[in-house]
């Protein structure tokens, strides 16, 4: 079910490899999932529900040699060899281009953008379908902030409707990590796709307004701390402007994991000040044993929704979490990096719903970590 985490930080179960050699491994920026056997046969790995139909799809792709590597969509059918799947491709290749392709036991480019990758460089994949709108962007990971993503849009009469997802390299090697999946869309690219600068060296934090707290960004390991771990320490980030769409990052609480300690994402965030309660949005916050939902408004909070966690979290130890604004409903998604069942809080403000607004990351009570903190337009 959506949303979906590749859960490679434990293994890679739950996908499915035709031809390559692949391989997982840890990382402080991300598990990675690597093939290394490159090759003429369109080496892929899938998973996910063929039955999925609108969705976006993210991840991290490194061409560590060759020519192309990228992203499976609406994928059905795949076997081994070059083609041999009805579905999408999306490539990012060394000639210059970002291109969209269509795979059905052979291949027809659908539409480019120019843009050259380096090999050996992390980018940031974005691609939206909605119906037979297909929208894509790309980024490169640890870029300034100010750097408006490349994009492309191309509608395909007659296309499948449903399908898996997938990575994919053709002539090359790579290296595929932060791949998920969340439901929904948008056909149009007027609000662009958001991804924390992190990874930059020399602008780590740009973008960033912090409210409470010692806040610093670690460019190598692509992470970003509050180390004092007060009350409602906040740092904002992205556009007032945003109406509806998910956030997607993960996030760690570090000093201190209890029932009246947590730290997670706040979506739609207006009027931001320092202070517990202070300004409006959303609270999806993880506690050692509940995911909450909380409605911050006027200096007060209210519980709109709770879920237990699986198991009780402790400190150091990487969650997952998606949070989806769609009108007036909030849903809060967590799940452990390296698997597990999804713990799902969901609750719709009916009496002060805010419908616009900027992203952040809170803690109360614990210090915190937060990685590929991503935001996609529904």
């Amino acid at each position: 079910m959506l949303p979906f985490d590749d859960s490679w930080a434990g293994s890679d179960l739950g996908w499915n490899d035709y031809g390559g050699t692949w391989t997982t491994a840890a990382a402080a920026s991300g598990a990675t999932y690597t093939e290394s056997a490159g090759g003429g046969t369109g080496n892929k790995a899938v998973s996910g529900q063929t039955s999925w139909t609108d969705y976006t799809l993210q991840g991290d792709v490194k061409i560590t040699s060759g020519t192309q590597a990228g992203l499976v969509f609406r994928a059905q059918n795949p076997g081994v060899g070059a083609d041999t799947l009805n579905g999408y491709y999306l490539g990012l290749y060394t000639s210059g281009t970002l291109t969209l392709g269509r795979e059905n036991n052979g291949y027809a480019a659908l539409k480019s953008a120019t843009y050259l990758p380096a090999t050996n460089t992390w980018y940031h994949l974005t691609v939206q379908v909605v119906g037979c709108v297909i929208t894509a962007s790309v980024t490169q990971v640890g870029g300034l902030i100010t750097t408006t993503p490349t994009t492309l849009t191309y509608t395909d009469t007659g296309c499948p409707t449903s399908g898996a997802i997938g990575v994919r390299d053709y002539g090359s090697t790579a290296s595929f990590r932060n791949v998920t999946a969340t439901a929904g869309g948008t056909t149009s690219t007027a609000v662009a796709t958001y991804l924390a600068p992190f990874a930059n060296i020399a602008t780590p934090t740009s973008g960033q307004t912090v409210y409470g707290g010692t806040w610093s960004a670690n460019s190598t390991n692509e992470t970003y701390s509050d180390t004092t771990g007060g009350q409602g320490e906040k740092s904002v980030m992205g556009l007032s402007t945003w109406g509806n769409y998910s956030l997607t990052g993960d996030v760690e609480l570090n000093s201190s994991a209890t029932t009246t300690t947590s730290a997670g994402f706040m979506v739609r965030v207006a009027n931001p000040a320092t202070g517990l309660n202070a300004g409006t949005g959303y609270y999806a916050g993880l506690s050692s044993t509940t995911l909450s939902l909380v409605d911050i408004s006027g200096g007060t909070a209210n519980v709109l929704a709770t879920a237990p966690l699986p198991a009780t979290l402790d400190t150091n130890t990487w969650y997952h979490l998606t949070v989806e604004a769609v009108g007036c409903t909030i849903t809060a998604t967590a799940q452990l990096k390296t698997g597990s069942t999804l713990t799902i809080a969901s609750g719709t403000d009916t009496t002060s719903c805010q419908t616009t607004g900027a992203v952040a990351a809170r803690t109360v009570g614990t210090t915190a970590t937060w990685r590929d903190i991503a935001v996609t337009p529904r």
